[in-house]
């Protein structure tokens, strides 16, 4: 798999037969959501959908004056995935392109998302995200701070004991890794 940075992202996907899923792969910390922003500039796009369970919870606490774990504390996350997936069926009736910013990191539940778009045509393609631990738990830390949301540690360990590679038995097309520009030239 190539190394990418946004731009040659963009130039991919615009080469897709559209419509097209994105699917960002990789634990919380590690580039998905500033990279979603970078790309949806780069697209100057507003028919990319970005299907989030934390965009649903932020929207709630920004809602509620609360901080995101508050509120992932007091609301079932059945609801926020509710809530996404009700995001997704439009998406798909409406034939957007769409990108999933969550963790993604085993085959199941990959696979388990992107079913319903290949269904409906979707070329998928996966983009993985791989950032050194320490670069993983500043931002983290950053985060908490300014956002109050915790992502403890046993929960990355977690996180990552699951974690399979994207293949192409899960209904990828492509399969790309992401390299940050601030690492790449550090």
């Amino acid at each position: 798999m190539a190394t990418l940075i946004t731009p040659q992202v963009g130039r991919r996907l615009e080469e897709l037969k559209v419509p097209w899923a994105l699917m960002l792969v990789g634990l919380p910390g590690s580039g998905k959501s500033t990279f979603i922003k970078s790309l949806k500039m780069y697209l100057d796009d507003k028919s990319v959908v970005v299907l989030s369970t934390d965009n649903v919870i932020d929207a709630r606490a920004l809602a509620e004056g609360k901080t995101y774990s508050q509120i992932f504390d007091e609301v079932s996350f059945k609801e926020f995935k509710a809530e996404m997936e009700s995001d997704a069926e439009k998406a798909r009736e409406g034939r957007l392109n769409v990108v999933f910013d969550q963790t993604n990191m085993s085959s199941k539940s990959r696979k388990t998302k992107l079913e319903p778009f290949l269904m409906f045509g979707y070329t998928c393609a996966s983009l993985s995200f791989d950032v050194p631990m320490k670069v993983l738990r500043e931002r983290l830390d950053k985060r908490a701070i300014e956002t109050g949301k915790v992502i403890p540690e046993h929960v990355l360990r977690q996180m990552l004991s699951g974690y399979k590679t994207p293949t192409r038995d899960e209904g990828f097309s492509h399969m790309w890794d992401f390299q940050d520009a601030v690492l790449q030239t550090a």
